[in-house]
């Protein structure tokens, strides 16, 4: 179990069972983590797990999804309880030019199709 790799960002899960290599986010202004997640504590979080706690907000809206992303970083980074963002083009923060923050992680490539009248994006590797 060791080769599995979880992040979870908000998660309303109290405990995770030992073995995989774990990484949380938890906002502390996100109802949902600080209640019934890990919450301040971080007690369940899985052995060796790293839990990066943040403030990005206070009530529903920092139980956001893209609240979550603007703080993840590569999970080998964050496995090294490194989690400072990285300046795509070398510059230092506020030197200008044209450095700009690196989405947290590349998207996946996509494609989409119409199942029951909606659409949906299929990785590509996923689904048909």
């Amino acid at each position: 179990m060791g080769n599995i790799r979880v992040e979870t960002f908000g998660g309303a899960a109290p405990s995770y069972p030992n073995g995989p290599r774990y990484v949380h986010y938890v906002n502390r202004g996100d109802p949902v983590a600080m209640a019934v997640g890990l919450g301040p504590l971080g007690t369940g979080r899985g052995r060796g797990a790293q839990v990066h706690y943040f403030n990005d907000g206070i009530g529903i809206p920092a139980h956001s999804f893209d609240r979550y992303m603007n703080h993840r970083v590569p999970f080998d980074q964050a496995r090294r309880g490194d989690f400072t963002r990285r300046l795509r083009g070398g510059a230092p923060p506020g030197a200008g030019g044209c450095a700009t923050l690196a989405p947290p992680f590349p998207e996946p490539p996509m494609k989409k199709r119409v199942v029951n009248g909606r659409r949906q994006a299929l990785l590509e590797a996923g689904g048909r």
